[in-house]
């Protein structure tokens, strides 16, 4: 099918490198985009005072290619100290919007290390706004993945994002200007969300920048208008 198509549309550089080994004439990049008018903040500002009330997100698929264990074991080493702990529990609480084959395990193990998780099965997409704006920080722990949508629209609300140094994520953020990139472990996390929570100045840095990436790089409106000159020039 690659061989006989005109035209070969793909999310990355890393997906186009590997389709053209299969021998497609011609492959353009057209990434995945979001509404930057309807995925907009203010997004919830969190006090140094208040580091008892960190709100994490996390949106997506329950399943194992998002290492959500590694990410619930990393919260539950976070400020693991009295000031943020009661009768056990770490005070930061942990927001999974999702569903899949993994969700009885997530419970348990968040249950087991105090981890104070609230698991929301799939919402319609335009409610999703609202979420990220009642979020702190935004976590993508995966192992894998393509160009991640969830990510795209954390961003374009003005959330500080954290995720795995990987291809596609890192086609997305550049590390330390508007998102923070580590590796995919429990240590990697424990040491970035840290770092992110602590630091109010480079939250709201990675927010705003992460704002302007989206709008002007993966705005909806704008590569629709790239995509049907593509569709069009075909011949």
């Amino acid at each position: 099918a690659v061989r006989c198509a005109d035209l070969v549309l793909v999310p990355t550089k890393e997906l186009k490198i590997y389709v053209e080994k299969f021998g497609a004439r011609k492959v353009e990049i057209i990434p995945n985009g979001v509404n930057p008018e309807i995925f907009k903040g203010p997004v919830r500002q969190l006090a140094d005072r208040a580091l008892s009330d960190v709100r994490i997100l996390f949106v997506g698929r329950l399943e194992l290619q998002k290492n959500l264990k590694t990410l619930i074991r990393a919260v539950s080493r976070v400020f693991k100290g009295p000031a943020l702990v009661t009768q056990g529990r770490a005070l930061i609480n942990l927001q999974f919007v999702g569903d899949g084959s993994q969700k009885d395990e997530l419970v348990s193990l968040a249950d087991k290390l105090g981890v104070n998780l609230e698991i929301t099965e799939r919402i319609p997409n335009e409610e999703l706004p609202e979420i990220c704006r009642r979020a702190d920080i935004f976590a993508l722990p995966s192992l894998a993945e393509g160009h991640p949508k969830a990510l795209l629209e954390a961003m374009s609300c003005g959330l500080a994002c954290i995720a795995s140094d990987i291809p596609g994520v890192n086609e997305i953020i550049t590390d330390n200007e508007n998102g923070l990139l580590v590796e995919p472990t429990v240590n990697g996390f424990e040491k970035g969300l840290e770092r992110i929570i602590r630091d109010s100045e480079l939250r709201q840095k990675l927010g705003i920048s992460a704002r302007k990436r989206v709008s002007e790089n993966f705005d909806k409106n704008k590569l629709m208008e790239i995509e049907a000159r593509l569709l069009l020039s075909i011949k």
